[in-house]
């Protein structure tokens, strides 16, 4: 498969997916696109595209495979491992990876939100019960991996 993958320039979305890509030796080309300074974010780079690669629902990040055009982080993921095996065999399995992707997906955004709050510092939002979740969720996900589908 020869995919292609739109995004902008931060990972934080569409870096898992170039990570699964290179995981399962699949061969794609990286889009990643620009945008203006602060504070206006000039999203033209992606208003121009958009309209050309014909996405049923516009967004980013994207993957062309093909005629299949998908957006949305965790349905590229979930494609992406569902072509190489990586759902699981039973379903037990499948519903261990259900349920990881989507504490992943928690612990995520609980990093995304303190990252990208803008009263960060002044607010001490990483307090010690903040940080103690953020862990805890780590650890757990990284204890359980062993059990899941390879």
């Amino acid at each position: 498969m020869l995919a292609a993958i739109g995004s902008y320039c931060i990972v934080q979305l569409a870096e898992p997916i170039r990570m699964l890509l290179e995981h399962t030796g699949t061969k794609y080309e990286d889009h990643r696109l620009s945008r203006g300074p602060p504070p206006e974010y000039d999203r033209t780079s992606w208003t121009e595209l958009r309209r050309t690669v014909g996405l049923d629902f516009p967004n980013l990040p994207f993957l062309i495979d093909g005629d299949l055009k998908i957006t949305q982080s965790n349905a590229i993921l979930r494609f992406i491992a569902r072509r190489h095996g990586l759902l699981g065999q039973t379903e037990e399995e499948r519903v261990r990876v259900d349920i990881l992707s989507e504490q992943l997906m928690d612990l995520r955004n609980g990093l995304a939100r303190l990252c990208y709050n803008q009263n960060f510092v002044s607010t001490r939002i990483l307090d010690a019960s903040s940080t103690q979740n953020i862990f805890t969720t780590a650890f757990r996900i990284g204890s359980r991996a062993s059990t899941c589908p390879r």
